[in-house]
């Protein structure tokens, strides 16, 4: 959707992991822009308008969230902008929404829009797309639920035609491992590794993931328990919400 807007307009995407922690003071810096938030909102929102995506508000750190409530507050009150955020179906049920309510009531709330399993039109569209996918698509496959995430579909389909499909639930799941979910490349072994100990560490019940980087970085980080790592085995379903002014 990101990728469709820019046709029409500006577009930033805030991103867990991706996103410049510590609000819009440390992301200035490393952008190396003089001016205020504001003003660089105003001047994306002047070259035909913008879109602010905000992905995955589940899996935001608190760090980073001080740069999302810093972007919203303030594209709230830039006319022009839109925002567009992507969450779980529970999020702000459980616990309180972080987003900062007096910008959300400026920019006008609409009714989410769900995303929910695939429909029997859909399924045999990715079937004719990507015929090797054809036996997971299957409603009496064991792994339905699994097979049919979109997150699992679009990294099976994305994979050389060379590479075996999955057939089962345990297959994708030693694929996933063996693979470290990407290819052999220079990061594999890196990826591997984190996994690994992400895993460890959440099977003997940490309450926090701890890395130990290389000596060229800094020393150690810590992430929120099983962030990095869920987005990979259930990626979960999404409403998508565009809040406008």
């Amino acid at each position: 959707m990101a990728e469709a807007m820019q046709i029409e307009g500006q577009v930033i995407v805030l991103s867990p992991g991706r996103c410049v922690p510590r609000g819009w003071v440390a992301w200035r810096a490393q952008l190396g822009f003089d001016g205020t938030l504001r003003e660089l909102l105003v001047e994306l929102a002047n070259d035909g308008g913008a879109t602010i995506f905000v992905d995955n508000l589940d899996s935001f750190s608190a760090e980073e969230r001080l740069t999302v409530v810093d972007v919203v507050g303030e594209a709230s009150i830039v006319p022009g902008l839109v925002v567009v955020a992507t969450a779980r179906s529970e999020f702000g049920l459980d616990e309180p929404s972080w987003l900062p309510s007096d910008a959300l009531a400026r920019l006008g709330q609409t009714e989410p829009i769900t995303i929910g399993e695939l429909s029997k039109a859909e399924v045999e569209q990715l079937k004719s797309i990507a015929p090797s996918l054809a036996p997971l698509l299957t409603d009496g496959h064991p792994a339905r639920q699994v097979a049919r995430n979109l997150f699992r579909l679009a990294r099976l389909a994305s994979q050389p035609a060379s590479e075996p499909v999955p057939h089962t639930e345990v297959d994708m799941a030693e694929q996933w491992w063996a693979s470290a979910d990407g290819t052999r490349d220079a990061g594999w072994r890196d990826r591997s590794r984190l996994l690994q100990g992400v895993a460890v560490q959440t099977l003997s019940g940490a309450d926090f993931v701890w890395r130990r980087l290389s000596r060229y970085k800094r020393p150690n980080f810590r992430t929120d328990r099983c962030a990095g790592i869920q987005r990979h085995v259930a990626e979960p379903k999404h409403r998508s919400r565009r809040i406008s002014p």
